[in-house]
């Protein structure tokens, strides 16, 4: 079974057998779809926009229909992520999404780092360029489609 987490709008995923400590503030987990509808009951809609921005793969919104269909839609599309390999101590530094954002295969968008980081889009780039590039090594492809800058780390 997987457990999500929602940390800055960002989700992670990792298995039942696996512990996650030291949990930062404002961490929610959840390990169904009933429990996503409770937390969500309370927060407000933007968050939902948020969150569903920040998943990979997805056509970002600026509005759903309504609370229901909104997380309905998140829940299928975490369905679909692959747990963590091994749970993780702590949940991801912003460094560490941007990280894990930038590994999947089809890469990430500015707009999907800068929502899940809460950075604006000169503090992502100088972090890709001056950490992720120069101090860590690691080449990192930049391309344009549909109009939104792409980043991802090259294999």
């Amino acid at each position: 079974m997987k457990i999500f987490y929602i940390h800055a709008n960002s989700v992670f995923v990792g298995r039942s057998r696996g512990r996650v400590s030291k949990l930062p503030q404002a961490t929610v987990k959840f390990g169904t779809e009933r429990e996503l509808v409770k937390l969500a009951a309370n927060w407000p809609t933007s968050r939902l926009h948020d969150i569903w921005n920040a998943l990979p793969d997805t056509q970002p919104v600026r509005r759903f229909t309504d609370r229901k269909a909104a997380v309905r839609r998140i829940w299928n599309k975490i369905q679909k992520l692959q747990p963590l390999p091994s749970p993780p101590k702590r949940l991801a530094t912003k460094t560490d999404q941007i990280l894990a954002l930038l590994r999947q295969p089809s890469g990430a968008t500015l707009q999907s780092i800068m929502t899940a980081t809460g950075w604006q889009a000169h503090s992502v780039r100088g972090l890709i360029s001056g950490h992720v590039v120069k101090k860590m090594g690691l080449r990192v492809k930049s391309n344009r489609c549909d109009g939104n800058r792409v980043y991802a780390i090259k294999s």
